[in-house]
């Protein structure tokens, strides 16, 4: 498992374009300077089998981000910080057992 941030929309894009990932996390509660209406068209090109996964569904900028998802009928998988990290964890145990 490797992580890799970006706050910036042309990295965003040229990281995705490269090798589409497993997952990608949004990060709701220390949000990025890319705006949540930008989010969709982000994440449009990946492929069905990455989890769009966002963090810190109970912020402003999470709530945002999954606003703008679902208007666009976008997948995404919420994840509220309340549960912890667990769900994060699940999700990368899953996804490293898919073929």
């Amino acid at each position: 498992v490797a992580t890799v941030t970006f706050d910036d929309p042309a990295r965003v894009r040229k990281a995705l374009a490269f090798k589409p990932p497993a997952i990608v996390i949004v990060d709701g509660a220390s949000f990025p300077s890319i705006e949540p209406s930008e989010m969709p068209s982000l994440l449009a090109g990946l492929p069905p089998t990455t989890v769009r996964a966002v963090w810190g569904t109970d912020t402003p900028y999470g709530a945002s981000v999954i606003g703008e998802l679902a208007s666009k009928r976008a997948p995404f998988t919420p994840l509220d910080r309340r549960e912890g990290v667990a769900p994060i964890v699940d999700l990368v145990r899953a996804r490293r057992l898919a073929p």
